[in-house]
């Protein structure tokens, strides 16, 4: 029924029979033993420790003699005795398969006819591992990879994503009211999400996932918790709050185990007023990070806890690491000349409106209403360099083509999602792009550092305040007092 190979020898093999009977041979199979357990039944799983060649998990299965227990056999000196562990497993949950997890000795994973039970004491007791998986016989199990991989019968097969909190668990952190687990390695596939149709499988959520325990949550408790993620230079890359007002920024806050899926992109990007809607918060997505070592930082209140991972390239990609970082060197420069674009911009706009409040407060000044609309006259045109305020959906772009914001910020993405290297024809328009935003830079900041200075210059000479009514209601008042 079954033939195992121990992964420590590969002269040691292990067969079960369908009556009970178990055999061992020590020289590939020149000679065997007889080391069955006991019961009369069907062997339909052995398991060989990875972390130790004289222990061995063997299942039983006696449902042909209408005996639904449990029978799962244990043996710490090679077969030369055994122990029935299954203290935890109910009677009509007859065991079929249990495998140790490699990362964690003495971690057990059994499949049994009512669904999945752990072990963290190699077998002395057990529980239900349940979660979402449906009431279903477990035919196979296998780690793979810090997953866990269940075949079932009649339900498909079921996939239980990253097992390191199992591995991390301990009397410790069961006895902490928070922690932070250390994230798994994540590899950078830039895969697709999930999906929702219930009719087809669903992939694991891209991205690194970080999990975190909370005791117990005060419904009261008004303290905010918060994750932060750092790169290895400790440059601030994306923040996450249970309180925030953006869905994409928010993370969960509940009693128990909770997960928050990072995709691996950084900050959004706030866009400035007039530019065509991106989404929720008026945001652009940042960019997906590369190959590196991460921190996370989890606080609550005056708790914190750091903890690192690293974020690995596509095995398949069999790119060099110096291919990878040129690559990733001119996307962050372009993240950042965006960013500085938009907060350029932001500035101008507010600048404009608060010269018009002044022009409208004092229309019979000609010096301040001429210097005022001159002024308001350059923010115009450097803001039709910059960006396309006429577009107001995405068809628009036939009639009003982008411009500077949006060209940047589409190569960057282009570069972002194209597997490296960089093609001399996207260096050479990053090149051109930047090259019009540092000449079109030069404009914003002649009127943020110059021009501005001499208007308010100009205020100040005229001992015109800052805040007071205007000119129009002024006289009103005086009207009315006459």
């Amino acid at each position: 029924m079954t033939l195992a190979e121990s992964p420590h020898d590969a002269n040691v093999l292990w067969a079960g029979a369908d009556d009970g009977m178990v055999n061992v041979t020590f020289d590939g199979g020149n000679n065997w033993k007889n080391v069955s357990p006991g019961p009369e039944g069907i062997i339909n799983s052995i398991e060989v420790s990875p972390h130790d060649a004289q222990t061995v998990y063997i299942t039983v299965m006696r449902y042909k003699f209408n005996d639904m227990q449990p029978y799962i056999y244990k043996s710490v000196n090679g077969g030369q005795s055994w122990s029935k562990v299954i203290q935890g497993i109910p009677d009509g949950a007859y065991a079929r398969v249990v495998r140790e997890d490699p990362d964690r000795k003495g971690l057990l994973y059994a499949g049994t006819e009512r669904g999945v039970y752990i072990s963290f004491d190699a077998g002395t007791s057990w529980k239900e591992l349940k979660l979402n998986l449906p009431m279903v016989p477990i035919t196979d199990l296998m780690v793979h990879k810090k997953d866990l991989l269940a075949a079932t019968h009649g339900r498909a097969f079921w996939i239980l994503d990253d097992l390191t909190p199992l591995h991390q668990l301990n009397s410790q952190v069961a006895a902490s009211s928070t922690f932070l687990y250390k994230p798994r390695d994540i590899i950078n596939a830039q895969s697709f999400g999930t999906s929702n149709n219930p009719a087809i499988g669903k992939n694991p959520n891209p991205g690194a996932a970080i999990n975190y325990y909370l005791k117990e949550i005060d419904k009261d408790d008004s303290i905010a918790l918060t994750i932060d993620i750092k790169d290895a230079d400790g440059n601030l890359l994306r923040s996450f709050s249970s309180d925030h007002e953006d869905k994409s920024s928010q993370m969960p806050r509940q009693p128990g185990m909770n997960v928050l899926f990072w995709d691996l992109n950084t900050a959004n990007i706030k866009v400035s007023e007039g530019v065509m809607p991106a989404g929720p918060g008026r945001e652009l997505e940042g960019y997906n990070v590369g190959p590196g070592s991460y921190t996370v930082s989890l606080t609550h209140g005056s708790y914190t806890q750091d903890q690192t991972f690293d974020v690995l390239p596509d095995p398949r990609d069999g790119l060099s690491a110096a291919v990878i970082a040129q690559k990733m060197d001119i996307v962050k420069n372009l993240y950042k000349e965006v960013v500085a674009l938009y907060k350029g911009l932001d500035d101008l706009q507010e600048v404009r409106k608060q010269i018009k409040n002044m022009t409208d407060r004092l229309p019979n000044d000609e010096e301040i209403n001429e210097m005022g609309n001159s002024i308001n006259e350059s923010i115009d045109e450097v803001e039709n360099e910059l960006i396309s305020p006429k577009q107001e959906t995405f068809q628009d772009i036939i009639n009003y083509r982008n411009k500077l914001d949006l060209q940047l910020y589409n190569l960057m993405q282009t570069i972002n999602f194209n597997i490296p290297p960089v093609t001399e024809g996207e260096k050479a328009l990053a090149k051109e792009l930047l090259e019009k935003w540092d000449a079109v830079d030069g404009k914003l900041s002649k009127v943020l550092n110059e021009d501005i200075g001499e208007f308010n210059q100009l205020l100040r000479d005229k001992g015109i305040q800052y805040i007071a009514p205007t000119e129009k209601e002024d006289k009103k008042e005086k009207d009315k007092a006459l």
